[in-house]
């Protein structure tokens, strides 16, 4: 890609800022807005955690409506797509075209989905560790105490 051009990488971290920046803008701000959908990820938080990790896959292409009914998640895949059309405007000739703007799209619409997938199991992990934390913390304290002259 960008990187048989002679570019270097600071242009390749560019181009995927800029990737990200107009999929988030587009599918996340006015799109939802214009097609009243809650582009926020609601988090399960319970359950078997394959069923977590199909939920959270599914919420790139499934989402809430303003009225709270799951609905097609118009405004994320299109908002993607737009910003793989976006792409082609600075992404060499040889990386343009019709093929190419659909695979960058659905490829961040995917991204998307390891985002929710973070964001569903992240707290559990976090809790998990920190009450790990606060057993070694405690264990020191009841050893310490019970060394006390």
């Amino acid at each position: 890609m960008l990187f048989r051009s002679g570019k270097g990488c600071g242009v390749a971290a560019g181009v995927a800022f800029a990737d990200n920046f107009d999929g988030n803008f587009w599918g996340n701000a006015v799109l939802p807005s214009l097609l009243h959908q809650d582009p926020r990820y609601y988090r399960l938080g319970h359950g078997k955690v394959m069923h977590r990790i199909l939920y959270a896959a599914s919420t790139t292409v499934i989402c809430k409506g303003d009225n709270g009914h799951w609905q097609p998640n118009i405004s994320n895949v299109t908002g993607n797509l737009i910003a793989g059309g976006i792409s082609n405007l600075y992404y060499p000739a040889a990386d343009r075209g019709v093929g190419l703007t659909f695979q960058r799209g659905l490829t961040v619409t995917a991204t998307g989905g390891l985002g929710a997938l973070a964001e569903e199991f992240y707290p559990d992990v976090a809790s998990y560790f920190s009450r790990r934390h606060a057993r070694k913390d405690a264990a020191k304290a009841n050893a310490k105490a019970g060394s006390a002259p």
